[in-house]
């Protein structure tokens, strides 16, 4: 997806495309509330304990200072003088002094502290180009719809956004009436008002929200801002338009995944989501078995 900065030469108006619909998905669209598995499939079901969660701290509380002090005092250790002007992926520290114990993330192992420093300071960019720009996308079945969340606004922006995304779109409902996902969520097509006058290959709608929190222009912060549209919205929080600082974002995060790393590499810990894998199946062979080249 190209950077928003490349199309800041456009100066032809928006379109106005946008589907507007009162602003209550503004809230969390996940539910807080799962019934129990029913049928055969529920003896499969297998739980892992949750020996080591991820501690979670309020957007919009009060940040335990103790971590991020702690963080701080450990980032800036062999830190190069004049690292600040250098971006994306180089060194940040002196030689030989970057390599750091394994921490197991789950979807990410880390074992370089210039992971950290990408991710907690400012003019560091989380994707692997900067001509990359993230949105957050929020597929609504009830509403038949497919919610962005983005943190640029500008005429060539948007129109190049929307092409992107309608073509998720597209997959994204063909996908959905392959594997008879209407069935398993109890959505009746003949008679739901979203689905009724809609064939169920047809693509989603497509609504962009507005009055959010915006990055200003020319800035690396698109992956912080999505990062907060994601966890405002899984944590009940409205998204409301005021100033915040992406930068303290960016120190939040990288201070709450350093302290949880650290906190498992010291009692040795996993989280329910690192469960071990399973075993490999192994195939014997019998005196009735055949054998046949393929």
């Amino acid at each position: 997806m190209i950077h928003p900065s490349d199309n800041r030469e456009v100066k032809t108006p928006r379109p106005k495309l946008r589907i507007r619909r009162p602003s209550k998905f503004k809230e969390s669209p996940y539910t807080k509330k799962f019934g129990s598995a029913a049928g055969s499939s529920a003896s499969l079901i297998r739980i892992f304990s949750q020996k080591h969660p991820f501690l979670y701290h309020p957007i919009d509380g009060i940040i335990d200072t103790k971590i991020v002090k702690n963080f701080m005092e450990w980032i800036f250790v062999d830190l190069l003088k004049a690292t600040a002007k250098r971006k994306g992926k180089v060194e940040h520290y002196k030689r030989g002094k970057s390599d750091i114990p394994m921490m197991h993330f789950g979807v990410e192992i880390v074992e370089d502290k210039n992971w950290f420093y990408t991710m907690g300071f400012a003019d560091q960019t989380w994707t692997d180009s900067e001509k990359q720009h993230w949105v957050l996308a929020v597929l609504s079945f009830s509403e038949r719809c497919i919610f962005l969340y983005d943190s640029y606004e500008s005429s060539g922006h948007y129109a190049v956004v929307l092409a992107e995304i309608e073509k998720i779109a597209k997959i994204i409902a063909l996908c959905l009436h392959g594997c008879d996902i209407y069935v398993k969520k109890g959505i009746d097509l003949q008679n739901h008002p979203r689905y009724k006058d809609k064939d169920s290959s047809d693509t989603f709608d497509v609504l962009f929200e507005d009055d959010l929190p915006q990055q200003p222009s020319e800035s690396l912060d698109c992956g912080v801002f999505m990062v907060m549209y994601a966890e405002c919205l899984s944590y009940g929080h409205k998204i409301i338009p005021t100033e915040f600082d992406p930068n303290a974002l960016r120190t939040r995060y990288a201070a709450l995944l350093w302290d949880y790393g650290i906190r498992k590499k010291e009692v040795n810990a996993i989280s329910d989501v690192e469960a071990p894998l399973s075993p490999a199946r192994q195939s014997r062979k019998t005196s009735v078995t055949e054998v046949f080249d393929v």
